[in-house]
């Protein structure tokens, strides 16, 4: 029961002081002199921090501790929403976003390599899904807690502290909660057994960590190049790889943009408190669709689950080029529902079969490289719509992110096709 429970609200509380502000993150961005057309840029000064330490970090969790790691970017979290409240211009945004980006990365694949690797200690790989339906369900579950309360902070904001950013509130709450997190993770997780010996974590993985009495230098080194080795030697790896830059392109469209655009289907009605139940709605669609790929997933075989997650992206990529020409609330909120439907379907089986196919002893790297590869897509998209919107409106945005994600289903088929080599079987019934 442990196995599942920890890292169930370790991922709840992690992704609730996500959702606190997610239903008004953009809003307020803009609420501190950020104009629209400069949001995408200050969006992109997070992911460039990302990017910049998503890989280095996960490295480093793979070296010096996974627990470690992570209480580390809980502080960096903590310092970039004080900086973010006290923020009041573009450059004082870039700077606590920047920040912000530095905690993301080392919180990218450290926390779950730890709850993996011991997972797969103590059960073996078969039934992985397990665990990583738990973690998905604490994370949406979280996002859609935080969603709804953050929706609602900024009216109650206004009443206690009237000469301050409504959107302040949000930010205070979310750094109460993370020092909650940090309690709890000091109190509750360790390393494994499987890292402090410098084995590998899971049975029948390629390679194996240096012993723990080697130099630091020779386990970075013998992790990267198993790193490289394994993206070499799977197509199954490289095609995700190559698949989560498509999707972080297209998705971060619609994650920068609902909100403004929202905002012009309501045609200036004051309903904050709309944000924070669409947002919620939002995330409820991603758990719905979880469970449902949850009741299914265990009788696919690797390869058919990868063609499974190529017929969801076409589903998605249709829907979000639908949703582009909603001008009602109704409509909006159905199609963009549908969307996050889509996202919780994928979750489940993109995880489990990409964690099936890496070596243990390199987990947390190749975690934060999967990261690091949506964070580039973000950070292209972010860029690139930027330059759109000048002389075009979102819709136009969501229009090419929609045929970009219809395009790299291919990617899915073909890697499903032609897959070779892997023997693990990451959704086979346990």
């Amino acid at each position: 029961m442990r196995a599942m429970l920890i890292p169930f609200i370790n991922r709840f509380l992690h992704w609730a002081v996500v959702g606190l502000v997610s239903p008004i993150l953009v809003l307020m961005i803009m609420s501190k002199g950020v104009g629209v057309e400069m949001v995408g840029v200050a969006m992109a000064a997070l992911s460039v921090s990302v990017v910049l330490l998503e890989l280095p970090s996960g490295v480093l969790s793979d070296t010096i501790g996974r627990r470690r790691v992570y209480l580390v970017s809980i502080g960096l979290a903590v310092a970039a929403y004080a900086l973010m409240i006290a923020a009041g211009s573009l450059a004082g945004v870039t700077v606590a976003l920047s920040l912000y980006g530095v905690s993301r990365a080392f919180s990218s694949g450290s926390i779950e390599a730890l709850y993996v690797d011991d997972y797969i200690a103590e059960r073996g790989k078969d039934s992985l899904h397990s665990l990583v339906a738990a973690m998905s369900a604490g994370e949406i579950l979280g996002l859609a807690a935080g969603a709804l309360a953050g929706g609602f902070i900024p009216s109650l904001w206004r009443r206690l502290a009237p000469l301050s950013s409504p959107y302040n509130g949000n930010v205070a709450a979310q750094i109460a909660l993370l020092c909650v997190l940090f309690a709890m993770t000091v109190a509750t997780s360790r390393d494994g057994a499987a890292f402090r010996a410098g084995k590998a974590a899971g049975a029948g993985d390629p390679g194996r960590v240096p012993e723990r009495g080697a130099s630091s230098g020779s386990r970075l080194k013998g992790i990267i190049r198993e790193s490289i080795g394994a993206i070499r030697g799977n197509r199954i790896i490289a095609g995700m790889l190559a698949g989560a830059v498509f999707w972080g392109f297209s998705f971060s469209a619609i994650e920068v943009y609902w909100q403004p655009r929202l905002r012009e289907v309501l045609a200036g009605t004051d309903a904050d408190w709309l944000f924070g139940v669409v947002n919620s709605a939002y995330f409820a669609a991603a758990l719905a669709g979880n469970a449902i790929i949850g009741l299914v997933a265990r009788k696919f075989r690797l390869d058919s689950s990868l063609a499974i997650i190529g017929a969801l992206r076409i589903a998605t990529g249709c829907a979000i080029v639908a949703l582009a020409f909603q001008g009602a609330v109704p409509g909006f909120s159905a199609l963009f529902l549908t969307v996050m439907c889509c996202n919780g379907m994928m979750s489940i089986p993109e995880s489990a079969a990409f964690n099936a196919a890496i070596p243990g002893s390199a987990r947390a790297s190749l975690l934060s490289l999967a990261s690091l590869s949506v964070q580039v897509g973000g950070i292209a998209s972010s860029l690139a719509f930027s330059a759109v919107l000048r002389f075009a409106p979102v819709s136009a945005a969501w229009i090419i992110a929609g045929g970009l994600l219809l395009g790299s289903s291919l990617i899915y088929f073909g890697v499903g096709g032609r897959a070779s080599g892997v023997k693990s079987r990451a959704l086979r019934a346990s």
